[in-house]
């Protein structure tokens, strides 16, 4: 409706531009016409494409990979503008194009960031020698696996290059990250979690609405 209004106007505009004088070669109003019909077809759908692959665009948690931040059916917004003029900091959620296959995207936490060495040792993740705090890690298999057998509690040590970030999943005893496929590109990294906006529970089958505004962190 508003487009066939602003159309509407385009031809009262016209028809009264011609009434006050010698019509210029624009003025006619299958021109302005045209204009409106142009704008609505290429530059609004163009716009609408720009923010969404720029600006900020939406995903759905489909696995349990970094629970408790996020949980399986939690939709939320991921701002691709944060690391255009930055780059990541330890502890954000980034999505990122998954290394051994670009077409999909995978989140994670950034725990290592470019020049740092990290280790871990019976699950605890070591950043340059230093026990790292994190709260948001969750674990709930209480083996250690040896490092010959499987990555998963003990990896490393290994030293980041200046465009490489170590990541993991929050749910630490059940995420496929870079213990198992390395460091990821700093080129790879699309854009920050930043806000849940709808979650749903598959399995009670309702909405979670407590978790809707929650702030990713």
């Amino acid at each position: 409706m508003p487009s066939l209004l602003v159309v509407v106007d385009a031809v009262l505009l016209a028809a009264k531009a011609g009434a006050q004088g010698p019509p210029r070669a624009y003025d006619r109003w299958y021109v302005y016409f045209a204009i409106i019909i142009g704008a609505s077809l290429v530059i609004r759908p163009g716009l609408s494409l720009i923010r969404k692959n720029l600006v900020a665009q939406s995903y759905q948690m489909p696995a349990g990979s970094m629970a408790p931040a996020l949980l399986i059916g939690d939709r939320f917004i991921v701002d691709r503008l944060s690391y255009y003029f930055r780059h990541p900091y330890r502890g954000e959620i980034v999505l990122f194009r998954f290394p051994r296959d670009e077409s999909r995207d995978f989140l994670k936490r950034v725990v290592g960031i470019p020049g740092d060495t990290v280790e871990i040792r019976a699950k605890r993740v070591f950043i340059n020698g230093t026990l790292l705090r994190e709260d948001y890690a969750a674990y709930d298999d209480a083996r250690i696996l040896s490092g010959d057998v499987d990555p998963r509690d003990n990896f490393g040590p290994t030293t980041l290059s200046r465009e490489q970030f170590f990541v993991l999943g929050d749910n630490r005893d059940h995420s496929h990250d870079s213990r198992y496929f390395g460091p990821i590109r700093r080129d790879s990294i699309k854009g920050q979690a930043r806000t849940i906006f709808f979650s749903w529970d598959e399995e009670v089958g309702s909405v979670r609405w407590g978790r809707a505004g929650m702030q990713v962190r």
